[in-house]
Parts: structure tokens; sequence; C-alpha cells
């Protein structure tokens, strides 16, 4: 403290022997101690001088504001002078400041804890609410697949069960019934058949597969981080979104090769999720969304735009603070952009919007990984 020489006369003098230290109660934090010896006073209250388990004792409080901080009591072994009580006064005062900034420095880390942890069930939430938006558009892409499927399955058995009888007859020495199905049945192209269904049932599941790993992704089951085709990630995104908005929405994506960037792939995944889903609402019924992938002076450019109602000039500077919204009458909640900032401003990279009379574009600048990287 600044007036630590000053109050060493003060121990010396009131109250004589060995003094160790003033120390502050970890426990509630409500007194500050004067210990004399090894036998230190802990109280919760300010008390006036008197006397304590048979020793005289000095206890004054440590005000900041109108908030006592702490007490300071003192085990005295005589009154204390007049100039010592001023000297315990000022250091009072001064460590009661001490203590009212230490108390802000341990709400405000409380505070930050909080806040991190608030954002990262925010960040769930979205997650959950994209997984719901698209779950629709899920069910379309499994079911087609798996219906073609089934369509050729059924035209596979029926060859074989045609196949199956021409080998009975076979077997069996039947003249009569083997000459009727040859007739009726030419070989060659029933084989050709089943070779055509097999392949487009293959690639039928194929399809369906592909939907699923990608809806994987988006409930964040992805596979190790590391180097990505950014172009391919993009294209991954649409191909999960497009099902949910088409036919109503058209969706364009025009991408140029590029560079790896420094942002983790599940990251931009969930950016690109955000950002595509939002243009397509708001781009509603016969509207367009493009996006756009390339290189500028800097890095990664990539631009989600849509012709949709434009955004209120009011709320386009607050537009990336979570809970704003333009879409809280349609349910909603004002995170998809608050998140996106959040993932791309701790690699270096940034986001802008500009809003004009027929089209919104929202613009990810992303830094490029360097060759030491």
């Amino acid at each position: 403290l600044a007036i630590a020489k000053a109050f060493l006369p003060v121990l010396q003098g009131g109250f004589g022997g060995s003094w160790s230290a003033l120390c502050l109660d970890e426990g509630d934090r409500q007194v500050v101690v004067a210990t004399h010896g090894d036998s230190p006073f802990r109280v919760g209250k300010c008390v006036n001088p008197g006397m304590m388990a048979g020793r005289p004792v000095q206890a004054m409080p440590c005000w900041h504001g109108d908030l006592r901080q702490a007490t300071l009591l003192l085990d005295a072994a005589q009154p204390l002078r007049p100039e010592y009580l001023a000297v315990l006064a000022e250091l009072a005062d001064r460590l009661a400041t001490l203590l009212w900034a230490r108390r802000q420095d341990e709400d405000q880390a409380s505070l930050a804890a909080r806040c991190a942890e608030l954002e990262g069930h925010l960040a769930r939430v979205s997650k959950v609410s994209a997984l719901a938006l698209l779950s629709a558009g899920l069910f379309h892409e499994l079911h087609n697949p798996l219906l073609i499927t089934g369509s050729y399955l059924e035209t596979m058995s029926d060859e074989l069960a045609i196949l199956g009888q021409l080998t009975e007859a076979v077997e069996a020495g039947r003249a009569d019934d083997l000459a009727v199905l040859s007739d009726s049945y030419d070989l060659s192209k029933a084989v050709a058949r089943l070779r055509n269904a097999q392949q487009e049932g293959r690639h039928a599941l194929r399809q369906a597969a592909m939907v699923l790993r990608d809806f994987r992704a988006v409930a964040g089951d992805f596979p190790a981080e590391g180097a990505y085709d950014v172009g391919a990630l993009c294209e991954e995104v649409v191909r999960l979104v497009r099902p949910t908005f088409a036919p109503a929405v058209a969706i364009r994506l025009t991408s140029a090769a590029v560079v790896p960037v420094t942002i983790r792939r599940s990251a931009l995944h969930q950016i690109l999720l955000n950002l595509i889903i939002n243009a397509c609402q708001a781009a509603g019924q016969g509207g367009h969304v493009q996006i756009s992938l390339g290189c500028d002076g800097a890095g990664v450019m990539i631009t989600v735009g849509n012709d949709g109602a434009t955004v209120d000039p009011a709320i386009l500077p607050l537009i990336f603070q979570p809970f704003v919204t333009t879409k809280a009458t349609s349910g909603g909640t004002g995170l998809g952009l608050a998140i996106c900032r959040q993932l791309i401003e701790p690699v270096g990279g940034r986001i802008e919007v500009e809003a004009q009379a027929a089209w919104t574009t929202f613009r990810v600048h992303l830094p490029i990984v360097s060759l030491q990287q």
C-alpha cells in the first residue's frame, strides 16, 4: 500500500509485539484482520471498541461509497492515539477501494465465463433449429433414392423369377415349356435389364448415403479436422439446403478455385448453413439466392445474396448482434448471424452486409493458410 510506511509506526506504537500481516478472509471476504502472533480474529460485523475474548479490540469499517467492503479488526494492547486512528482511517479507505476493485474483477470474470457458456448454448440451439428446418428436406432426399432402389429391386425380382422358370425347365427337360419361355423372353435383354437395375439401384443408395453424410455434418459429426476443399464444402451445404426450399427458391452457386483457409471446416460449414438458410427464407416464393466463392486480394471471399425483402436500415448496424432478427414474427431467434461473426473474427476474418433496393448481400472474408502453416 502507498501508506505502508506510515502504518508501521501505528502497529509498533499502538500494539507492540510482532505483527504478521493484514489478511483478507477468503471465505465471505467480509473482514480484514490484523493478526497478533498466530491468533487472527474473524468476525462478520462491524464491532465497536471493546473487549473480545478478554482482549481489547478496535474495529474500523472499510467503506466504498455506501457499501461496507470489510472491517479492519485490530487487537489493541492500549487505546489508540488520534494520530494512529487517522492513519488507520486512511488505510481503511484505501483498503475498501482495493477490495471493491477486486470484487469487480471477480464479478467481471464470472460474467465473462457465464457469457461464454451461454454463447455455446446458443450455438447449440441454432444448430438444433437448423436440423429441425432441414428435416423435411432430408425426408424428401432419402425418400426418392430409396423409392428408386425399391423399384429396381422389384424389377430384378421379376427378372430373376423368369430366369428361375427357365432354369427349372432346362433341369427338368421340359422342352415345350422351354420353347414357350424362349420365344417370349430375350435372355440377353434380361441380363442387360438386371445390370442396369443393379447400377441404378447402387447409384440411388450412394445418393442416400451422401444425403445422410451431409445431414450428419449439420449435427456436428464431422471427420477429423484438416485440409479441405472449400468449393466442395459450399456444394455440400447447397445440396443439403436446396431440397428444403426448392422449387420455391432458386439457388445458384458459382465457384472458382480457391486456396485453403485458416478456419476449421466445421466452423465454415456452420457459417455457410446459417447464411444460405437465412437467404432462402428472405428470398421467399419465387426468389433467388446467389452464392459465389473466389479469391480477393487478401484471402478468400464468400458472398451470399438474395432478392427478397431488404433489411430495415435501422436494424442494419445491429444485424450481427445476438437476438437482433428480421424474422421475429416467423420464429427467428437472431442467433445465426451473431454465431457467424463469433466464428469468423477469431481467425482474423470479417463479415459484412450490404442492402440495396432489390438485393441483400453478405460477404465473408477469410484469411488463407500461409506456407509456414
